[in-house]
């Protein structure tokens, strides 16, 4: 058994593991950050790219279709139904103050909050087989992700919306090798730091003033974002063309041995699935006892910094994500009927 251990050890690539770990803190502090509703050209940085290099990792690990799919009602259907039914009647502001008001308005397959991710990944890994079969299907990805922001009717059910937008980094996860992540890596570290701050500062230039960073959570078409086609088209474009460079910039530069990175990027899952949770515990508790000092300000940030390590901590801890686990194979077991 120890063997067998060490192996599956080895065969670990913590470069992802470390990538993810960056990245669910990111998703956590920018969250918090919303919830203050506050420090909109940080939160642009991170929109900018945080899901699409996530979205990418996640197509990189999902080359191996027949042993994905065995498992993607355990893992995607099963936790998005429960938590984002619960968080729907229990945390998000939809307009309804009474829990009436969000029963009479509750929908199951409406995507809510950041619970998206998991009703799209499920249908990203059931049409990955079909897509292949295109030619040239990134482009074509690409152009279809375009052309939705031009549907009013695409929106948040089954998340339609960010499901096709993020489509292509997705596939281009899919179509990536260890090859061509060596190669990434091979670049001059110079190079690679230089390029991320002009990304970093042009993105951080053009949010708020000139573009909405609501634009890059692309949850809806253009015009219920309050744009033009033509400029959400080219925001659009643009979220593309920086969420790359970023992906690659971070790819050549993030540690690839094993370090408290690496343990933190193997439960992003309890992290990300229970993160609102705790988040809307913490923001009520910081209201509560500090409300006059909230706003855009420099102890602000430093709160929501603190507020956001805790959030990882509490939802990383191992009794919390072996709990997360084992209460998911409870109900995979109880509604599932093997032969």
């Amino acid at each position: 058994m120890k063997g067998e251990k060490k192996i599956e050890t080895q065969k670990r690539e913590y470069l992802f593991d470390n990538l993810k770990a960056l990245l669910i803190v990111l998703v956590v502090f920018g969250h918090v950050l919303e919830r203050f509703g506050l420090f909109p050209k940080i939160r642009g940085i991170i929109y900018a790219f945080h899901m699409p290099f996530f979205i990418f990792i996640s197509g990189y690990f999902s080359k191996n279709t027949e042993k994905i799919e065995n498992k993607l009602i355990k893992n995607l259907l099963i936790p998005f139904f429960i938590f984002n039914t619960i968080y729907m009647l229990s945390v998000e502001d939809c307009y309804y103050t009474t829990f009436e008001e969000r029963l009479e308005n509750f929908n199951l397959f409406r995507a809510s909050y950041l619970y998206w991710y998991l009703i799209s990944l499920f249908i990203w890994r059931i049409l990955t087989k079909y897509i292949t079969k295109l030619k040239l299907p990134i482009i074509v990805l690409f152009i279809l992700s375009l052309y939705i922001g031009l549907v009013n009717d695409a929106g948040r059910f089954l998340s339609i919306s960010r499901t096709i937008v993020f489509f292509p980094f997705f596939m281009l996860g899919y179509y990536t090798d260890k090859s061509k992540i060596e190669k990434i890596r091979d670049i001059s570290k110079v190079t690679t730091i230089f390029v991320l701050i002009i990304l970093i500062a042009i993105t951080f230039i053009l949010c708020n003033e000139i573009i909405d960073v609501n634009l890059f959570k692309n949850a809806q078409s253009y015009k219920y974002s309050n744009v033009r086609n033509l400029k959400g088209i080219c925001v659009r474009i643009y979220q593309f063309a920086v969420a790359s460079g970023i992906s690659i910039c971070l790819i050549n530069l993030i540690s690839s041995k094993n370090n408290w990175m690496s343990n933190l990027g193997r439960k992003t899952i309890s992290i990300y699935i229970l993160s609102p949770f705790i988040q809307e515990l913490l923001y009520t508790i910081v209201e509560i006892l500090v409300p006059d000092v909230i706003g855009n300000n420099f102890i602000t940030l430093i709160i929501s910094m603190i507020l956001s390590c805790m959030i990882v901590c509490i939802c990383s801890l191992e009794i919390v994500h072996k709990t997360y686990n084992n209460f998911i194979n409870i109900i995979y077991k109880f509604i599932i009927c093997k032969n």
